[in-house]
């Protein structure tokens, strides 16, 4: 019987839509290179963190669940 009820809530679990249409990202520049002391972040090609400084984060930003293309380029660049 305690089988059949497992099997059961599995079920019930699984059926339950999952609607996830955000993300919660947080950025951290942890990378020790003295080159890299700050770094500008571009998200879709777009500026989105300028001099961002070694040994500092984001706090969590929601954004829609998508896929995103990331570049990190040197300071001022």
């Amino acid at each position: 019987m305690k089988k059949i009820l497992n099997t059961v809530f599995l079920l019930s679990v699984g059926a339950i839509p999952l609607k996830s249409q955000d993300a919660f990202v947080q950025v951290i520049h942890a990378c020790a290179d003295t080159q890299a002391d700050s770094v500008d972040v571009y998200v879709n090609d777009k500026l989105t963190l300028d001099n961002f400084a070694l040994r500092t984060a984001t706090k969590y930003l929601n954004l829609p669940a998508s896929t995103y293309q990331i570049k990190i380029a040197g300071k001022n660049s």
